[in-house]
């Protein structure tokens, strides 16, 4: 299990060595500093991949962990602001946020889709994988649920 965190300065890393061992602070040296949350993703390679922003950046910061060590990733072009969604799947990454004029943006299969239209989510929305694909879930300004998935842009 891993655990990472946004700190002042870096991303904080925590582990177990082991199934049913104690969590343990692991530092990752070289981790760019973040702006927000961090979303970990498994790569098809099964290695861990974070993605996050970083301070006053529109770009996505997408790093690569092997063991104790960090890497540049050369993740998606995924511009905009805020907490960014990440799932692994075996074609790649699955993402959610928002683009820089606060729409909901999904990238899924190296495609990049923005819900141009519908309720505007209240906070963050919540990415969901199902068996239609990549689904994203949320609350409206009038405190209904909605739901949107990219491969059919509907509320």
């Amino acid at each position: 299990m891993h655990l990472f965190a946004a700190g002042r300065r870096t991303v904080h890393h925590w582990a177990q060595s082991a199934h049913g061992q104690p969590v343990a602070w692991r530092p990752v040296p070289g981790l760019p500093a973040p702006d927000g949350p961090v979303a970990a993703a498994t790569a098809p390679d099964g290695t861990l991949e974070l993605y996050y922003r970083r301070p006053t950046s529109k770009e996505l910061t997408a790093v690569r962990i092997q063991g104790t060590a960090a890497r540049s990733s050369s993740g998606p072009v995924f511009h905009g602001y805020g907490r960014t969604d990440a799932a692994g799947t075996p074609q790649g990454p699955v993402l959610l946020g928002r683009d820089l004029r606060g729409r909901m943006q999904l990238y899924v299969g190296g495609r990049r889709a923005t819900r141009a239209h519908g309720v505007v989510p209240v906070g963050a929305a919540s990415l969901h994988l199902g068996p239609q694909g990549a689904l994203a879930v949320g609350i409206g300004a009038d405190g209904y649920p909605w739901s949107w998935a990219s491969h059919s842009d509907a509320a």
